[in-house]
C-alpha cells in the first residue's frame, strides 16, 4: 500500500485534471483535510510535495494557491515539451523493437475507438499513455518527469475547452505516421513528426482558450 500522503497528493492533482480545482484557487488546509477525510499533517505534506514539484505557489500568509495560467505560461510549457518530446522520439525511435510497436499500434488503435464514439476523456488517457511508452523506450527519467507535470496543467485545460472530434482524428493520424517512422527506424522523420505534433496542439489549445475567454486566477477575466 503506498503511504497515505502519496495517495492523497494523488487524489488533488486528481481534481484539477478533472476541473474541480481551477487555476489560481487558494488551497486551505482545513478545506482539504475536510474534501479528502485526512488530518492537516499529511495534507500540509502533500501541499508542499505538490508546490516543489511547480504546481502552486505560495498565497498571502503562508497558504497554497493553484498556479494560474496565461497564454505566456501555456506556450512555455508546449515549447518545453516540444524540445523535450522531440528528443526523446528520436531515441525511442532508435531503441523501439518490435513489442514497442506493437504496443504503440494497440494504443493509437484503442484511441481511434474512443474518438469514434465520443469518448474524450478516454481518448486523452490514450494518447497520454501512448507518448509515456515512447518516453519509456527513451527511458530518460528527469525528461519525463518534467513532462508529466506539464500533462496535468494541459490535461485540466482541455478539459475546460472541450477535445472535439476533429482534434482526434488529427492526433490518430500523427500517431500513426510516428509508429511508420518508428519501424522504418527512421529517427529523423519520426523527430519531425513529433515537433509538428505538438506545435499543433499547441495553437489548437490556444485558439480554444482565446475563444473561450478562459479565467487567468490572476484577476483577468481572459486570457490576453
Amino acid at each position: 500500500m503506498k503511504p497515505p500522503k502519496v495517495t492523497l497528493k494523488q487524489q488533488i492533482v486528481q481534481d484539477m485534471v478533472s476541473g474541480f480545482w481551477q487555476p489560481g484557487d487558494r488551497l486551505t488546509l482545513g478545506e482539504l483535510a475536510g474534501r479528502y477525510q485526512a488530518s492537516q499533517t499529511p495534507v500540509r505534506e502533500a501541499l508542499r510535495e505538490l508546490y516543489g514539484e511547480g504546481f502552486l505557489e505560495m498565497g498571502a500568509g503562508k497558504t497554497f494557491q493553484l498556479r494560474p495560467l496565461s497564454l505566456a505560461f501555456i506556450e512555455n510549457i508546449f515549447d518545453i515539451r516540444s524540445c523535450l518530446e522531440v528528443m526523446l522520439v528520436k531515441t525511442a525511435a532508435n531503441k523501439c523493437r518490435a513489442a514497442d510497436i506493437l504496443h504503440l499500434k494497440t494504443l493509437n488503435h484503442a484511441l481511434a475507438e474512443a474518438v469514434s464514439q465520443g469518448m474524450f476523456e478516454i481518448a486523452i488517457e490514450k494518447n497520454r499513455e501512448f507518448h509515456d511508452v515512447i518516453n519509456g523506450i527513451a527511458a530518460n527519467a528527469e525528461a519525463t518527469r518534467i513532462l508529466k507535470m506539464h500533462w496535468i496543467f494541459i490535461a485540466s485545460l482541455w478539459k475546460q475547452v472541450g477535445y472535439g472530434a476533429a482534434r482526434y482524428t488529427g492526433v490518430v493520424s500523427d500517431h500513426h505516421a510516428i509508429i511508420q517512422a518508428f519501424e522504418r527506424q527512421d529517427a529523423d522523420a519520426a523527430a519531425s513528426l513529433m515537433g509538428a505534433h505538438v506545435v499543433k496542439a499547441k495553437f489548437e489549445l490556444i485558439e480554444k482558450v482565446k475563444n473561450q475567454a478562459l479565467p487567468t486566477g490572476d484577476g483577468n477575466e481572459q486570457f490576453a
